[in-house]
């Protein structure tokens, strides 16, 4: 009877204590769920108070996902560094997690530190190969760099993987263009365009382009459909009127600069 006892004991003593893992685990996830949601909503401040209460109580079952999810959560607050942290945190956890590298490559980039970003993205893309993003953002890296050639090598390695990057293509050409090879940078622009016909920055870029070129006409018609698609633009109201200044027609210039003055004052208003 004795063992009986104790073996009844040890059972009941297991029982309450899975129950209690069982608890905090729910208890866990349901701080992790509402962490998400209130993410998804896009109330960072409150994900991070679920973020910080599920890891403070319930520290065993905060995992790398946890970890990269609170990242995001500082990072979109600007709090890049403590993002950094928890990127850390989670690669700690999951040494393989390509997207907490591709994700603290994109603090260190918001922090200026290129350098350290581009390492990150590599190694993001050597755990995933096809990681379009992580070479989309090295490449911007490189530009920011002023390294031009090594960013259009990895905007080509973007379009490999996605043949429909309008981004990618619209990326390249900025690089092009940097380089003062014009013509490959209106080719990437165009391209750019032909996947996705309202991208305003493609158009107003293939304008300066132009301008660079001495092709004002075509210039104009570039800033004119920029303008159609974001009429805010104040930028290409002033390079339309540069371009009409370039050919003579000072009347449609000043009318092209009091607008861009107009929209000017106007963004400077609302800040």
């Amino acid at each position: 009877m004795k063992k009986i006892i104790i073996l009844t004991f040890c059972v009941l003593g297991y029982t309450l204590g899975q129950a209690q893992v069982n608890t905090e685990k729910q208890k866990a996830n349901e701080l992790l769920q509402k962490a998400t949601n209130a993410y998804n909503n896009e109330f960072y401040e409150l994900a991070l108070e679920y973020y910080k209460e599920a890891n403070t109580y319930y520290p065993k079952y905060f995992d790398a996902g946890a970890y990269n999810n609170m990242g995001n959560s500082y990072a979109e607050l600007g709090n890049n560094n403590q993002a950094i942290t928890c990127y850390q945190k989670a690669i700690s956890i999951n040494p393989n997690f390509a997207m907490a590298y591709y994700n603290m490559g994109v603090s260190y980039t918001e922090l200026g530190n290129y350098n350290q970003a581009i390492t990150c993205y590599q190694k993001a893309i050597s755990i995933n190969p096809n990681f379009a993003m992580a070479y989309n953002n090295m490449g911007v890296s490189y530009t920011e760099l002023g390294n031009y050639n090594q960013a259009i090598i990895c905007y080509q390695k973007v379009i490999s993987i996605n043949p429909n990057d309008a981004e990618a293509y619209y990326n390249m050409g900025l690089s092009y263009a940097k380089l003062g090879n014009y013509n490959q940078a209106i080719t990437r622009y165009q391209k750019a365009i032909s996947i996705n016909p309202n991208f305003a920055m493609a158009y107003y870029s293939m304008g300066n382009s132009y301008t660079e070129l001495g092709n004002y006409n075509q210039a104009i018609t570039c800033y004119q459909k920029a303008i159609s698609i974001n009429p805010n633009d104040a930028k290409a109201y002033c390079n339309m009127g540069n371009s009409y200044a370039k050919l003579g027609n000072y009347n449609q210039a000043i009318t092209c600069y009091q607008k861009a003055a107009r929209l000017g004052e106007k963004t400077l208003k609302t800040f």
